[in-house]
């Protein structure tokens, strides 16, 4: 088991180093006006992720701070990949599930 999760951080460790070479097919926001200047995500699909977390949450009867640390995660990972829409709400799911298990 050490050997599987020390090769998925090797694995985590070149996905974040990889450059952004393949971006140019990939939508990305025009307006920087617009963008979080510390995630590279546009602020309207920020904001929609805060709120769709706090709202599962709430459903789920978890703390609230969980989605504290599922917004830091992505805040983590946004700016290493240009992502599109449905990319940037499959990070958030995942982001949001990483923290129920990591802090629930």
């Amino acid at each position: 088991a050490a050997t599987t999760i020390l090769d998925a951080l090797a694995q985590w460790d070149a996905l974040t180093q990889r450059e952004d070479a393949t971006c140019n097919q990939v939508k990305k926001p025009s307006s920087t006006a617009s963008q979080n200047t510390n995630t590279g995500c546009p602020t309207a699909w920020r904001e929609k992720i805060a709120d769709w977390c706090y709202q599962v949450v709430d459903h789920c009867a978890l703390g609230r701070d969980v989605v504290s640390y599922a917004m830091s995660y992505f805040d983590r990972i946004v700016p290493h990949y240009c992502i599109n829409d449905t990319l940037v709400e499959l990070v958030a799911m995942t982001c949001l599930y990483l923290a129920v298990k990591v802090h629930c």
